[in-house]
């Protein structure tokens, strides 16, 4: 069965994509509010207790909201997370909803091992994000690639540089989520404060358009039909533009790329992978 992934929201307000796979339908990530998550859901004729699991790749608060984590518990879906995750969580979490929430319904794996959720095989690698150290704010934070049996699909958005480990396991990505936060320009000349200028643009802040370009550039030189999806932009200091163009000049030359942008404020074209190949499509899923 093809991979299909929709991505409902990306960038500082909120995140949040499914992933299809024959029956398998997982969430990825849930920073966004149960209202926007039902809606988003039933746009496929789906509810939330029709999702097979969801995965989180850290706790901050528009990739993890305590209320929606605590919605998928009640609907009788398992939430997979680092442990530094589920426990940055829960310290942030003044309410206790994520105390109050049954235990068999959080499940737990670890950054540095591959494991298996529902039919697919999943690698994960720890980022760069928040701040080092054991206290990070954003828990464990992790990118992965899941692998069907015949496709593979990569994720990695909230990071500020992308080590070796990171490049070897997004290579193997036939359709991949990218961050592409910000033009380093139209971010040293924001109005944002100086210490979050340094952040975003420091190593464990997000990654630039030269960034990911780069990325892209050695990931995907001369592999036809993949494709790659720039997320996380951001609203002040990035455009739809800026960010495609940089990764089309990027692999310019040496294969042909397909390259999309995922949307703020509104759900993403979909697309679907098969036979290694990505395919953004016009029409919203078939077969759900």
């Amino acid at each position: 069965m093809p991979f299909q992934l929709q991505v409902f929201r990306s960038g500082s307000s909120g995140n949040c994509a499914l992933l299809t796979s024959g029956r398998t339908r997982l969430l990825i990530d849930a920073g966004v509010g149960p209202r926007v998550l039902a809606k988003e859901l039933s746009v496929h004729g789906l509810g939330v207790r029709d999702l097979t699991a969801a995965i989180f790749t850290h706790c901050h608060h528009d990739h993890l909201r305590a209320n929606t984590l605590a919605l998928l518990a009640r609907e009788g879906v398992t939430s997979y997370m680092a442990p530094g995750t589920w426990e940055r969580a829960r310290k942030r979490d003044a309410a206790g909803l994520l105390d109050a929430m049954p235990a068999n319904r959080v499940g737990f794996f670890d950054p540095e091992s591959p494991f298996e959720l529902e039919a697919m095989a999943v690698e994960t690698f720890r980022v760069s994000h928040g701040d080092p150290g054991p206290h990070n704010p954003a828990g464990d934070p992790v990118g992965f690639t899941m692998h069907d049996g015949a496709d593979t699909f990569g994720y990695c958005t909230d990071v500020g540089f992308l080590c070796d480990r990171a490049l070897a396991c997004l290579g193997r990505a036939d359709l991949l989520v990218l961050e592409s936060n910000h033009d380093i320009e139209m971010e040293r000349m924001s109005a944002r404060p100086w210490p979050t200028k340094q952040w975003i643009l420091g190593e464990t802040g997000h990654l630039s358009n030269v960034q990911a370009a780069a990325a892209i550039a050695e990931l995907f030189a001369n592999r036809e039909g993949k494709g790659v999806l720039l997320a996380h932009l951001s609203e002040m200091c990035n455009t739809s533009g800026l960010a495609r163009e940089t990764a089309r000049e990027a692999i310019a030359g040496r294969g042909e790329l397909r390259i999309g942008v995922a949307q703020r404020h509104t759900a993403s074209t979909p697309w679907e992978l098969k036979h290694g190949v990505a395919t953004a499509l016009a029409e919203t899923f078939a077969g759900l």
